[in-house]
C-alpha cells in the first residue's frame, strides 16, 4: 500500500508539473488565434485603402447642341430657330483612383473649342410713301393739276448669319466601374461636368438691322459670358480599354452629358448645352 501510495503521489506531482508547463503555452496560443483574424485581414484592407493612381492625356470630339431657355419668349423662339448641333473638339489631362473590385474615381480637366454655325431669318414690314402728280391736258391747256401722296405696304425679309466661336474648360467628376477580361477592360461612368465658359464671339455678316460692321467683338464677349454660363450636366459612358503594357492602357469611350443646371437659370436669356461624342485616353499607371 505504500509503495502505490508513493507512486500516486508521484503521478499527481508529475501531472501538475506537465499542467504548469503546458498552460501558458496554450494561452499564448489561444491569444495568437484571437489575433489571427486580424492579422489575416489587414493585408486585405491596405490595398483597398491603398488603390491605384493612374494618369493620361485625352482627346475627343463632341457634337453639340445649344438651347435657350428664359422668360422671353420671342427671344427664346428667335434664338432656338438659328441654333443648330454645332462640333467642338477637346483636350485635357485625365486622373483615375481604381480599388480593388472595379471600382474608381475619374475627374480631370480639358479645353474644349466650339464654332457653329448659324442663321436667323427675321420680317419686318415698312411703308413707303410716294408723291403723285396727276395732270388732265388737252392740246396745250391743262385742266387739272395736283400732287396727292400715295402709301405702299412693303413687305422685307432679311437673314443674318455668321459664325460664334467658343472657348470652355470641362471638368468630369464621375465614378467609374471596370471589368478586366484579358488584355481588355470594359466598363461605366457616371457623373457630372462642370462647363466654365472662358471666351469667345459672334461674327456675323454686315447687315443694315445691325450696322454695317455687325456685333463688334467686345460685346459679343459681353453677351457671351451673360447668356452663354457656367453650367452643369450630366455624364455617362461607356468605356473600353486595351492594356499595352503593365503600366500603359489605351481607352475609348462614348459619352453622353445634357445639360441640366445653369447658374442664371430662371434670371435671364441664357444658353445650356447637350454633348453627345467620343474619347480616348492613353494612361500611365503611377503607383
Amino acid at each position: 500500500m505504500s509503495g502505490s501510495g508513493h507512486i500516486q503521489g508521484t503521478t499527481e506531482r508529475a501531472m501538475d508539473d506537465l499542467h504548469a508547463y503546458w498552460q501558458p503555452l496554450r494561452e499564448v496560443t489561444l491569444e495568437r488565434n484571437e489575433l489571427a483574424p486580424s492579422l489575416v485581414s489587414m493585408p486585405m484592407i491596405m490595398p483597398m485603402l491603398r488603390g491605384e493612381w493612374w494618369m493620361g492625356a485625352q482627346v475627343g470630339s463632341f457634337a453639340r447642341r445649344t438651347r435657350w431657355l428664359g422668360k422671353d419668349a420671342s427671344v427664346l423662339q428667335l434664338l432656338n430657330s438659328a441654333s443648330g448641333v454645332g462640333g467642338s473638339v477637346f483636350s485635357g489631362v485625365v486622373v483615375e483612383r481604381k480599388w480593388p473590385g472595379n471600382w474608381g474615381f475619374h475627374t480631370g480637366v480639358a479645353a474644349e473649342f466650339t464654332e457653329q454655325q448659324y442663321s436667323i431669318t427675321g420680317h419686318r414690314t415698312r411703308v413707303e410713301q410716294d408723291l403723285v402728280t396727276y395732270l388732265v391736258t388737252l392740246d396745250d391747256l391743262v385742266f387739272v393739276n395736283y400732287t396727292d401722296t400715295v402709301e405702299h405696304i412693303v413687305q422685307e425679309e432679311h437673314t443674318v448669319a455668321g459664325t460664334a466661336r467658343r472657348a470652355s474648360l470641362l471638368v468630369p467628376l464621375a465614378i467609374t466601374w471596370q471589368r478586366p477580361v484579358r488584355r481588355f477592360t470594359i466598363g461605366v461612368l457616371f457623373g457630372s461636368l462642370l462647363d466654365m465658359p472662358v471666351g469667345g464671339r459672334t461674327m456675323v455678316q454686315p447687315d443694315a438691322w445691325m450696322g454695317e460692321q455687325g456685333i463688334q467683338p467686345e460685346t459679343a464677349s459681353t453677351m457671351l459670358n451673360a447668356r452663354q454660363p457656367m453650367s452643369i450636366s450630366l455624364l455617362t459612358a461607356l468605356d473600353l480599354g486595351y492594356v499595352l503594357h503593365e503600366r500603359w492602357t489605351v481607352a475609348g469611350s462614348a459619352q453622353y452629358a445634357p445639360g441640366v443646371y445653369s447658374i442664371t437659370q430662371g434670371r435671364n436669356v441664357h444658353s445650356i448645352n447637350d454633348r453627345l461624342g467620343i474619347d480616348l485616353r492613353l494612361m500611365y499607371h503611377i503607383q
